[in-house]
């Protein structure tokens, strides 16, 4: 959530948060920072809202998603490509089309470049794809160790990210340790273990509706979707190298 706020800032609020109007276009309501005082945030919004109060634990300084979609030939069109448009479609209701973004890759080249392209302008990444413990699997058995891919990402991005895995096994410790351990990675959500699609999408869902629609800490949706739907315990989170 929002961090380092000040007066005349532009922010992102839920919502739920401020009104209980169902005609805005979007999830997240764009606002101005008017006031502060300790941990409320007096906001000016638009839409004839007004201002109002909230907790600055609710409010965001930027969103963007991007979705990247690791291909490997054999699964996309039965898993992976309807995967990824469930959740896609999803974010669409709730975020502006600038603030949401989808890229298939197949390469670990092509994921670089992406991260390195877009690394900017997003605040959370979803890999959909596919890992073992040991790594991220891309096409033709090539393979990306977690290692390298700690290594590898602060030369694409030193922006500290939000990443939402739904590859599986990338939640165990191999994988997990590194990857979160990254200058580039903010928090890390991957599951324990193998993963159903319609569960991984289940997930995804619940955790950005908690997240985005009701404005709750990262910590706070985790593990509220994870609690809420079949198989969710499966589910880890990971921040600075460590299970939390």
């Amino acid at each position: 959530m929002a961090r380092n706020v000040n007066v005349n800032d532009i922010v992102f609020v839920p919502r739920d948060r401020v009104t209980t109007q169902i005609d805005t276009p979007h999830s997240l309501v764009k606002a101005t920072v008017a006031a502060k005082a300790n941990r409320t945030l007096t906001l000016n919004c638009p839409y004839d809202i007004g201002a109002q109060n909230v907790p600055s634990s609710a409010v965001h300084k930027d969103v963007g998603v991007c979705v990247i979609r690791v291909g490997d030939y054999q699964t996309e069109n039965n898993l992976l490509n309807p995967l990824t448009k469930s959740i896609v479609h999803f974010l669409r209701i709730l975020l502006p089309d600038d603030q949401l973004f989808t890229q298939y890759v197949r390469t670990p080249q092509e994921f670089y470049h992406v991260i390195a392209t877009y690394g900017g302008a997003f605040t959370h990444f979803v890999l959909i794809g596919h890992a073992s413990a040991a790594g991220l699997h891309f096409a033709f058995g090539v393979h990306e160790p977690a290692a390298a891919l700690r290594a590898n990402l602060p030369q694409y991005t030193q922006q500290p990210h939000n990443f939402v895995s739904l590859c599986c096994h990338s939640g165990e410790r191999v994988f997990a340790h590194h990857f979160s351990a990254s200058a580039s990675c903010n928090h890390l959500l991957a599951p324990f273990g193998a993963l159903h699609g319609a569960v991984a999408s289940q997930f995804t869902q619940t955790f950005f509706a908690y997240h985005f629609l009701e404005g709750r800490t990262f910590t706070v949706a985790f593990n509220r979707s994870r609690e809420g739907i079949p198989g969710g315990a499966r589910f880890r989170h990971w921040q600075n190298g460590s299970l939390q």
